[in-house]
């Protein structure tokens, strides 16, 4: 039995017995802990009704801080979607009512991601500001990976402004910090964004040296895991220098992006999600720039 079918079976005898006992708080819980098993088992139209299942138990029950738990996780599943307008409005929202009742640990998980959001919509200085807030709130709160995903926001603002100073320093700091909480997939997003940013600040010698260090690091774990974000940066940092390996990143980014967008595509239209961040789109522009010039390499 898989780990949802698990989840599933046990869920609704524990829906059970708290409906009988007039729990809305646990109800609101169980339902909670089905949404984000079913999002990590990619199951986004499941995650999305429990979720909203639990955030009408939590208001029944007059649990603000389960509002805005569920409304921050209902934010998480439209970031996956690529629904980058809807994550805004919901984020913003848990922001303001964080501040209204006092929760720093949750008003820094809001802003970690609300900054990224903001830098994708157009308000790239928002975004920037948004997500250093975020990283303040997370060391006030002992917070250490709310932080890293704070400087992962930072970090997209900051290369959307220019200032890849500073995107550097903030890709490092959150590398640092998902390394220490093991988690591979963004450790390696923000070691791409590194390379990527010291190709743009003209350290070519340093961007090929922590290319290699990447990439030597993939291959020991035998592959991207489906990740198509680092290998699209790396990619990006190895183009201009002319570097042999460019080709087959852009053509490993891609087919692990056009997998995700049919993998989803039952909740959001294929050709909305394959252009909804700057990721997106620059990979999709790219494929087709390498496929016009006859350069495309099979995924």
């Amino acid at each position: 039995m898989g780990r949802l079918d698990e989840a599933m079976a046990h869920a609704h005898k524990g829906l059970q017995q708290a409906r009988a006992a007039g729990d809305l708080n646990t109800e609101a819980a169980i339902h909670t802990n089905i949404g984000v098993t079913s999002i990590e088992a990619n199951r986004a139209g499941l995650a999305l009704a429990h979720y909203q299942h639990a955030l009408d138990a939590y208001q029944a029950a007059g649990s603000r801080s389960g509002v805005i738990n569920v409304r921050s996780n209902l934010a998480q599943v439209e970031m996956t979607l690529g629904r980058l307008a809807n994550a805004r409005d919901l984020l913003q929202r848990v922001v303001q009512e964080c501040r209204e009742i006092g929760s720093r640990r949750l008003e820094a998980m809001a802003c970690a991601n609300l900054g990224g959001m903001l830098s994708e919509l157009g308000e790239a200085q928002s975004g920037y500001d948004t997500a250093v807030e975020g990283v303040r709130l997370s060391r006030l709160s002992g917070e250490s990976r709310t932080e890293a995903w704070a400087h992962h926001s930072a970090q997209t603002a900051a290369g959307v402004l220019g200032r890849f100073h500073d995107a550097l320093d903030h890709a490092r700091a959150a590398c640092a910090g998902f390394k220490a909480h093991k988690d591979q997939t963004a450790e390696w997003i923000n070691a791409g964004a590194a390379v990527r940013n010291l190709q743009a600040l003209g350290r070519q010698d340093e961007a090929l040296a922590a290319a290699d260090t990447l990439l030597a690091e993939v291959d020991a774990r035998g592959g991207w895991d489906g990740g198509f974000e680092p290998a699209y940066h790396v990619y990006r940092a190895l183009a201009p220098l002319g570097d042999p390996r460019a080709q087959d990143l852009l053509a490993c980014a891609y087919a692990a992006f056009s997998a995700e967008a049919d993998l989803l595509a039952e909740h959001v239209p294929r050709d909305t999600f394959m252009h909804s961040t700057f990721v997106a789109r620059g990979i999709c522009e790219d494929w087709a720039a390498a496929q016009a010039a006859g350069n495309a390499k099979p995924g």
